[in-house]
């Protein structure tokens, strides 16, 4: 091969080289795209639920007058979504055994009470309000931690909390439709929800159980949840659903109540799928950011629906503590992790080797319930 004809080769070579750089290039730039329009249709669908639910559920608390029926109806209408997804394969089936189970039990119990306490305060209040109470979870979720486990966050942290509770506060003397009942239900699901989150992640460092990432961890949680709260919904509302199921059906609503308490179920089901993907597919700061527009979404979207009157220092006290809520969840992923206090009995048991299952990595999505 003469010289000329080696650096005919090496031009072309070269050539060939820079082509395929530059098509893997295009190709990569057109995965990211693929990426970021996925995950933009994660957040629009978690978004449009939330709303979807919050505004049906409303309407068909306000048309059956059952409030823990409502709520069990919820839970049961995930539960065919669930079938169809492990029957048609969609979803690998869980694995479970004795082992797994014991602590979904004590965690599925923490979300029931997330689940019923939300819905009875959106059923004696304001759906606004009943959010912005439920905005304190991260103030009581700082508490528990350190009470129950002895972990605790840099005083950063604790000191976003500040104008959560200061907004908190404002909003709640301020509302106009305030009863006790809307404001103790409220604070008894952010508590749940503290608790449920603690525990996922306590409780379930060690288990057997397969399949069990966060998607079908909900899943699971969600059929425990509907077979305990089922004793519950029919002690309560068992005695008075003949008179109203009847007043209900007779009125001017009739059977759109029906269809009212059918899309919040399927709504409620489906907008915490769409926060799970959202939140696999970003940081936890941007899930952070998202989740606190997505309140703010909901929050303005029912006082908008429902007319509901807010006075000047409501709005102040509301968007103090949504706020405060975004500065809490930046500050904890910006600081350093919390520190657990060390224990001075030694563990000398041999170690175990452990799946890490929790509801979520940063933030338990399911928080509008």
């Amino acid at each position: 091969m003469t010289a000329t004809d080696a650096k005919s080769v090496t031009v072309a070579f070269d050539v060939e080289s820079r082509g395929a750089a530059t098509a893997a290039a295009a190709e990569d730039r057109r995965a990211r795209l693929r990426a970021n329009l996925l995950t933009l249709l994660y957040f629009l669908a978690w978004f449009i639920l939330s709303v979807v639910f919050n505004i049906y559920n409303k309407k068909a608390l306000q048309a059956l007058a059952m409030p823990y029926l409502v709520a069990e109806f919820q839970l049961f209408a995930g539960i065919p979504i669930i079938a169809f997804f492990w029957l048609t394969k969609l979803r690998k089936t869980p694995i479970l055994d004795w082992q797994t189970l014991k602590p979904l039990v004590l965690i599925a119990v923490f979300h029931c009470g997330t689940h019923l306490a939300g819905i009875l305060a959106m059923d004696a209040g304001a759906v606004s309000f009943a959010h912005i109470i439920k905005s304190g979870e991260p103030f009581s979720t700082a508490i528990l931690s350190a009470v129950l486990l002895r972990t605790y966050y840099s005083w950063q942290v604790y000191v976003t909390l500040i104008p959560v509770c200061a907004g908190i506060a404002m909003a709640s003397v301020s509302e106009l439709s305030f009863t006790w009942k809307a404001f103790a239900t409220a604070v008894i699901s952010a508590v749940s929800g503290s608790l449920r989150g603690i525990y996922s992640k306590e409780k379930l460092k060690d288990t057997r159980g397969r399949n069990l990432e966060a998607q079908n961890l909900y899943s699971v949680l969600t059929i425990i949840s509907f077979i305990l709260l089922l004793p519950v919904g029919v002690l309560a509302d068992a005695d008075k659903f003949v008179g109203r199921w009847t007043a209900a059906m007779n009125s001017k609503d009739g059977a759109m109540s029906l269809v009212w308490l059918a899309i919040s179920g399927v709504s409620y089901f489906l907008y915490n799928e769409f926060a799970f993907l959202a939140l696999e597919s970003v940081s936890p700061v941007t899930h952070a950011v998202g989740s606190t527009f997505k309140r703010v979404f909901v929050i303005g979207t029912a006082i908008v629906v429902f007319r509901t009157p807010v006075s000047l220092l409501g709005w102040i006290g509301s968007s103090t503590a949504v706020i405060g809520v975004l500065v809490f969840s930046l500050a904890k992923t910006r600081y350093s992790s919390p520190k657990k206090a060390i224990d001075p009995v030694v563990d000398d048991s041999p170690t175990k080797p452990a799946t890490s299952v929790h509801l979520s990595s940063t933030k338990d999505p399911n928080d509008d319930s």
